[in-house]
């Protein structure tokens, strides 16, 4: 058989089976899940995070057709269930939800993540974003101002108290400390109930949280909300002032999400997929109650946008912690 015709049928058979794979490939991701999904939260059960990831899981998995099995993976900063999630199978069917704080801050410390979450994880859509709320002492400032007044006035004895150290709730201080210039120490406490605690008993002066861990403390004026962090003011709170209206304008403040995250290699229709049925979960009217309810807001940024958020976070965290020489653990 002469070499040009040879070739010639090569192509033509290449050709065709490729007709006849590529489609069983479409399929193949048109047809996802294939079965259940798994969701990890490297968070323990019961927490505004777990619960916010089971309500956005339950829809999800309604929609999607199969079950959704939320998997607690608690332990090393949330990094141990975010490194299951890096080194599962990329087909869509292991999924991460977390705070930001794993994905974004983690690798700016020691010692180093044993993943890369640049690398080894793509952003899919945030699910939630949270309002965060700086709280004084009821017998203290009575606002922004004020606090700032006594912290130039007292510098060194004011106290930050910190829901741990490394998260972005310290690191979110720590840009507002740095852009007021005053010195407030952050004190590492076991999550952000102890920490509220001795702000009301008066062994810290400040605390950074979401509006729905202390609202009952706020309405009964046991503690007074300085300002929120949020570009508006909160409906739940008119009367909280934004920073911007408190002085500092030019704060560029980090949002606070809980995001779903999938292995890199995830193929791009199944990521597709997964951020179509996060628009239209957020878009439910019972959905946006409920989550509201809980204490969160729905994202003002579509999911295709969540990457460059995710990526501008990163960049921005590790800035201010070479500029600021923040360390933890030492």
């Amino acid at each position: 058989m002469p070499m040009q015709r040879r070739s010639a049928l090569f192509t033509l058979s290449s050709l065709a089976l490729a007709a006849g794979v590529l489609p069983a490939r479409a399929l193949a991701q048109a047809a996802y899940p294939t079965r259940a999904v798994t969701v990890v939260v490297p968070f323990p059960p019961g927490g505004p995070t777990d619960v916010a990831a089971r309500l956005a899981a339950q829809r999800l998995g309604e929609r999607l057709g199969q079950p959704i099995v939320v998997e607690n993976r608690p332990g090393a900063l949330a990094m141990l269930g975010t490194d299951r999630v890096a080194k599962s199978a990329p087909d869509g069917h292991t999924l991460l939800l977390t705070p930001q704080s794993p994905i974004t801050i983690a690798e700016h410390f020691e010692p180093r993540p044993p993943y890369n979450a640049a690398r080894d994880l793509v952003p899919v859509a945030a699910v939630v974003t949270s309002p965060v709320l700086v709280l004084g002492a009821a017998d203290g400032p009575p606002d922004m101002r004020g606090l700032v007044e006594k912290a130039r006035a007292n510098p060194g004895k004011l106290l930050y108290g910190a829901p741990g150290l490394g998260n972005e709730m310290h690191l979110t201080w720590e840009l507002i400390r740095s852009a007021l210039n005053i010195d407030v120490m952050a004190v590492p406490y076991q999550g952000t109930n102890p920490a509220v605690l001795d702000l009301m008993a008066g062994r810290v002066q400040v605390v950074l949280t979401s509006p729905s861990s202390v609202k009952g403390h706020i309405a009964e004026r046991k503690l007074r909300a300085l300002a929120t962090l949020t570009p508006q003011r909160l409906p739940e709170f008119p009367d909280i002032p934004t920073m911007a209206e408190a002085g500092l304008r030019d704060l560029n403040m980090p949002v606070a999400w809980l995001g779903l995250l999938a292995p890199s290699a995830t193929p791009p229709a199944v990521v597709a997929r997964l951020r179509q049925e996060i628009a239209q979960i957020s878009a439910e009217p019972a959905y946006r109650q409920r989550m509201t309810e809980l204490g969160f807001e729905l994202p003002a940024f579509t999911p295709d946008a969540f990457p460059a958020l995710v990526a501008g976070q990163r960049t921005q965290w590790g800035a201010l912690i070479r500029a600021q020489n923040i360390q933890i653990g030492k």
